[in-house]
């Protein structure tokens, strides 16, 4: 998060960036798979082994039925991306700037550490 802000206030700040977009993207960023793999191993968890495609998750999804069981609407699979997006630019602009991105795997793994320290904390307090 604190890479996003420096980011922004350094688009808001350069001169060189009036009219222009930043993607703010890690090239690291790992897929969905992997991201599950982050997360569950600091929580002491196993990863999914098996997946459904996305297609015929969405499709299901369609099904109202499924849809309610699930409590999952089919436009919520829309954020999975399986693009790889050029960051060059960030890259590029991130180093004129002085802003050094943080290692995104350990980022995810103290992410999840900290949800499941708060989610705890909040089971027992109830």
């Amino acid at each position: 998060m604190d890479y996003l802000v420096e980011l922004v206030a350094a688009c808001a700040f350069d001169p060189a960036m009036v009219g222009k977009e930043l993607l703010a993207l890690d090239d690291q960023s790992p897929n969905l798979r992997e991201l599950l793999e982050q997360v569950a191993q600091p929580l002491g968890l196993k990863p999914p082994r098996h997946h459904i495609p996305l297609r015929l998750l969405k499709l299901l999804l369609s099904i109202p039925p499924v849809a309610r069981f699930l409590n999952t609407d089919a436009e919520a699979l829309d954020f999975i991306q399986t693009t790889r997006f050029d960051t060059a630019a960030v890259e590029q602009f991130a180093n004129r700037h002085g802003i050094a991105k943080p290692d995104i795997r350990q980022s995810l793994q103290h992410t999840a550490m900290f949800v499941n320290s708060y989610w705890a904390a909040g089971r027992r307090a109830a």
